[in-house]
C-alpha cells in the first residue's frame, strides 16, 4: 500500500505542479494504436514486447505541412506490475524541426476485473529553426540571418490509465514541462476511452471511442470513433474531429502479433482547398507472446 500512495503522490504532484510549461502535441488519428504517445501509463498493457512505428503527413500537397515519424517500444521488467518504455518522435514543420527522445516508467495495479497504471514520462527535447530554407525576397535579410534557433532541454509527462479485456480509460498530460516557456493555460491534456461490443454470435466486434483534448484553457477539440472489427481479422471506421477533420480508418491483423493500420483525414476547413488530405500509417509487432484471438486485445487496444 505504501508503494501504491508513492506513485500516486508523485502523479498527483506533476499533474498540479505550478508554472507548468508545454507545447501542443502531434495530431493521431488513431490514438489508440499509438496510446503511449498521448499517455505514458499505457505502456506494457498487453504484457509484452510491443514496437510501434508510425508516420503521418499532414495536409499533403502543401508546401511545409507537417511530416511526423516515431518509433516506440514499450516492455516489462523484472515484475509484471512495472512497465518501461521508449519514445522516440521526429517532427517537421516547415523551418523547424523538433526532436524527443523520451524513456516511460508505469507502475500498474492489478485489481479484481481491471488494471490501473500510473505513468511518467522524461527525456531530452531539441528544437531547431532555420529560417535560410525559406524563399526571400533578398537573399541577405538580417531578420532571417539573426533568427536561427536551436534549443535543447528536458521534458516530462504524466498519465494515468485504466483497462481490462472490454475497456480502457485515461486522463493525461504528456508534455508538462519541456524547452519552451508556455504556462499552464497552454498545457495540452488529454481524456479518451473506449468500449469493446462483441456482435453477431461474437464473431464480430463494435468499439466505440473517444478523445478530448485540452488545448488551451478556452479551447476544448474532440474526435468520436466508430471501429468494426470482422472476425478478429479486418478493421473499418471513422472518425470526426470537432470542426477540423473527418477520417477513415483500416486496420489488418496479418498474424497474430503483427498488425498494419492506415488512416486517411479529410479536412472540413477552409484549408481542405489547398491540401490533399492527411495520410497517417502504423505498423506494431508484439515479441515474445502468441495471443489467444478469443481475446485479441492487442487488435482492439
Amino acid at each position: 500500500m505504501k508503494v501504491v500512495t508513492k506513485h500516486i503522490f508523485i502523479l498527483v504532484l506533476c499533474i498540479f505542479g505550478s508554472r507548468l510549461i508545454a507545447q501542443h502535441q502531434n495530431v493521431w488519428s488513431n490514438y489508440q494504436l499509438n496510446a503511449s504517445s498521448i499517455n505514458p501509463a499505457a505502456i506494457g498493457k498487453d504484457e509484452a514486447l510491443d514496437v510501434n512505428i508510425y508516420s503521418r503527413k499532414q495536409w499533403a500537397g502543401f508546401s511545409g505541412s507537417p511530416l511526423t515519424n516515431a518509433l516506440a517500444i514499450n516492455s516489462m521488467i523484472k515484475r509484471p506490475s512495472v512497465n518501461i518504455g521508449l519514445f522516440i518522435s521526429d517532427d517537421r514543420i516547415g523551418s523547424t524541426v523538433n526532436q524527443n527522445f523520451l524513456l516511460n516508467y508505469t507502475y500498474r495495479i492489478k485489481f479484481k476485473k481491471f488494471r490501473l497504471g500510473f505513468g511518467l514520462q522524461g527525456g531530452v527535447q531539441v528544437m531547431n529553426t532555420n529560417l535560410n530554407g525559406l524563399n526571400r525576397v533578398n537573399e541577405i535579410d538580417q531578420v532571417v540571418e539573426q533568427n536561427q534557433n536551436k534549443k535543447t532541454g528536458l521534458t516530462a509527462g504524466a498519465g494515468i490509465y485504466l483497462h481490462n479485456d472490454k475497456l480502457y480509460g485515461g486522463v493525461s498530460i504528456p508534455n508538462l514541462y519541456n524547452v519552451n516557456s508556455f504556462n499552464i493555460n497552454t498545457v495540452p491534456i488529454y481524456l479518451n476511452g473506449g468500449y469493446m461490443f462483441k456482435v453477431r454470435n461474437g464473431q464480430d466486434v463494435l468499439k466505440p471511442s473517444f478523445l478530448v483534448r485540452r488545448i488551451e484553457s478556452t479551447r476544448i477539440t474532440y474526435d468520436i470513433n466508430l471501429m468494426y472489427y470482422i472476425n478478429s481479422k479486418f478493421g473499418i471506421g471513422g472518425s470526426y474531429r470537432t470542426k477540423s477533420a473527418i477520417v477513415g480508418m483500416l486496420e489488418l491483423l496479418l498474424t497474430d502479433q503483427f498488425k498494419i493500420a492506415y488512416c486517411y483525414d479529410y479536412s472540413t476547413t477552409s484549408i481542405s482547398r489547398y491540401q490533399n488530405g492527411s495520410h497517417e500509417l502504423s505498423l506494431r509487432y508484439l515479441f515474445g507472446k502468441k495471443l489467444k484471438m478469443n481475446n485479441p486485445r492487442a487488435l482492439y487496444f
